[in-house]
């Protein structure tokens, strides 16, 4: 087997084992806010900001020992629009408490099965790319706009 197909296995067993962990621990930002707001009960509040944590010193090992190029990723693009992120984040909002789950709770119900979660899967992927403001997603969505439509 070749490093790329190794790098791929070790990427859907690790991929497999978060999700496990995920469902598991109903691991979801909606839940844990629900959580502290209705029963002051901050486990999954503590673990959700815990998770963060991970995320921030993970990446910032990965900048400084250069294992990753993290100054070219398009987040950290200088361009700031607050009108575009409390709309962004005002639907998101509504989005998430609609479904009754985050993006990362929505990932968990689909791989249980759930139709609702795919549908909502393939809206916040379309959100998501007309969002992301660059060349691709430009091009993605001038070529969804010119297929016929099937209904």
């Amino acid at each position: 087997m070749d490093t790329e197909h190794q790098v791929l296995w070790a990427i859907a067993l690790i991929g497999f084992a978060a999700g496990f962990a995920a469902r598991r621990a109903r691991f979801c930002t909606y839940g844990a806010l629900e959580d502290y707001v209705m029963a002051r009960n901050t486990v999954r509040l503590r673990s959700w900001v815990f998770a963060i944590v991970v995320a921030i010193v993970g990446v910032q090992l990965l900048w400084w020992t250069d294992a990753a190029a993290i100054g070219e990723s398009f987040y950290l693009d200088a361009r700031f629009n607050p009108v575009g992120l409390f709309i962004g984040g005002l639907m998101f909002g509504i989005g998430m408490a609609m479904v009754g789950n985050c993006a990362f709770g929505m990932l968990i119900r689909l791989g249980g099965g759930d139709l609702r979660a795919l549908f909502v899967f393939m809206v916040m992927g379309l959100a998501a790319i007309a969002s992301a403001q660059t060349k691709k997603s430009a091009m993605i969505i001038k070529s969804l706009a010119n297929r016929p439509m099937i209904w």
